[in-house]
């Protein structure tokens, strides 16, 4: 599987990324309430609207759907964003 470095950037509680024309945004509620929501820009469809319970089923997700390994903040960072806008 190819893999993916993305800069991530945040904006109020989320981080978020683009890999090519799909836009990622991960909002972290706790370590166990994670959000993920998806966007493809070039075919202007969401992609992706879905909660996890784990970084790591998050990860999963997001491989399956650009089929490449994508690098994501660490959970401290998204929890930390995420307690500055409670």
């Amino acid at each position: 599987m190819k893999e993916s470095n993305p800069i991530w950037d945040y904006e109020d509680d989320y981080y978020f990324t683009f890999v090519g024309y799909i836009e990622i945004n991960i909002r972290a509620y706790s370590e166990n309430n994670l959000h993920l929501w998806m966007y493809e820009h070039g075919g202007d469809k969401e992609i992706a609207d879905d909660d996890f319970s784990s970084l790591a089923l998050l990860q999963l997700r997001i491989n399956e759907i650009l089929g490449a390994e994508v690098t994501l903040p660490k959970i401290e960072d998204l929890l930390k964003l995420g307690e500055k806008n409670v």
